[in-house]
C-alpha cells in the first residue's frame, strides 16, 4: 500500500511561485506591445512609450495581480481618443504653438481640434497576448 502525504503549504508555495512567473510574462509582453504601439505615430516624441512602465505583482490570498500603464496626464486621451473640440487660452494670452504643416509658430484665440481616433495601447495588447494563454479579459475605465 503506498502512502501520500500532501504539505499544504509547500503545494501553496510552489503554485504561488509559478503564478507569480506566469502573471509576469503576461505583464512583461503586455508592456512590451504597448510601447510598440505608442512609438509610432505622426505626432510622436517617443515621451509615451518611455512612459508605460509595469507595477509590481500582488498576491492577496488566492488572487495574484499586476498592472501596466503609464502617468503622463494626456495618456488617458491617447488610449480613449477625443471628440472634435474648441479649444481656448486659460488666460488673456493667445494659444501660441509650432504648426508643422506651415513650418512655424502661430497664435490664435481659439483652436477648433478634429479630435483623436482611440489608439487602445493597453487594452489591445491585454486581449491580445491573454488570448495566446487561453485568458478572458475584463476591462474598466478607472
Amino acid at each position: 500500500m503506498a502512502r501520500v502525504t500532501i504539505y499544504h503549504s509547500k503545494v501553496d508555495a510552489e503554485t504561488e511561485r509559478v503564478a507569480r512567473r506566469v502573471i509576469d510574462r503576461v505583464l512583461d509582453e503586455i508592456q512590451a506591445e504597448a510601447k510598440r504601439i505608442t512609438a509610432v505615430g505622426p505626432y510622436t516624441s517617443g515621451d509615451l512609450a518611455l512612459s508605460i512602465k509595469r507595477g509590481p505583482t500582488v498576491v492577496r490570498g488566492q488572487v495574484i495581480t499586476g498592472d501596466v500603464g503609464s502617468d503622463l496626464p494626456y495618456a488617458k486621451f491617447v488610449h480613449d481618443g477625443t471628440r472634435k473640440h474648441f479649444i481656448f487660452p486659460r488666460g488673456p494670452w493667445r494659444l501660441r504653438f509650432y504648426w508643422r504643416r506651415l513650418g512655424r509658430d502661430v497664435a490664435f484665440w481659439s483652436v477648433y481640434h478634429p479630435g483623436q481616433k482611440a489608439k487602445k495601447f493597453l487594452t489591445g495588447p491585454a486581449a491580445r497576448v491573454s488570448a495566446r494563454y487561453g485568458w478572458i479579459v475584463f476591462t474598466r475605465k478607472i
